[in-house]
């Protein structure tokens, strides 16, 4: 590892000296940075809402752990993320649990795409489960 550092060490400095002075390699720092920081803003977060009507706390969580398992099978592409929890919910008197997916990535369609299939894998838990499901919201994306 000594070795990497040193050749990693003079490559710079190689960089540095030869092409650009020390104020290229500032610069090349925040050409980095600033890339970083405009595809963090790029990205774009989901969000849907499943609602579940007599669904106990022990299911709900059954649903959630699948849910992510199904997920890390098929994987999850570099610069995406998809996170799986627990809602609780209460409007005009009903009340229940809930599971809501957030992804976050850089493109819509493919967010759309890996929505559907946690969609599908709730549905499928669902009716193989016989688990009662109320309804989805639609996917918001912003």
């Amino acid at each position: 590892m000594k070795s990497e550092l040193s050749s990693l060490e003079r490559s710079v400095a190689d960089f540095e000296s030869i092409l650009l002075g020390k104020q290229g390699i500032t610069y090349l720092f925040v050409t980095v940075q600033t890339s970083a920081v405009r595809e963090w803003i790029m990205t774009k977060v989901s969000c849907r809402e499943c609602y579940f009507i007599k669904a106990t706390g022990a299911n709900i969580d059954y649903v959630i752990r699948r849910v992510k398992s199904a997920i890390e099978e098929v994987g999850v592409p570099p610069k995406y993320h998809i996170n799986v929890y627990k809602n609780v919910y209460a409007c005009c008197g009903v009340s229940g649990s809930g599971i809501i997916v957030e992804i976050t990535g850089p493109e819509e369609e493919k967010i759309r795409s890996l929505d559907l299939k946690a969609v599908s894998k709730i549905l499928e838990i669902c009716e193989k489960e016989g688990i009662e499901h109320h309804a989805f919201e639609p996917l918001d994306i912003g």
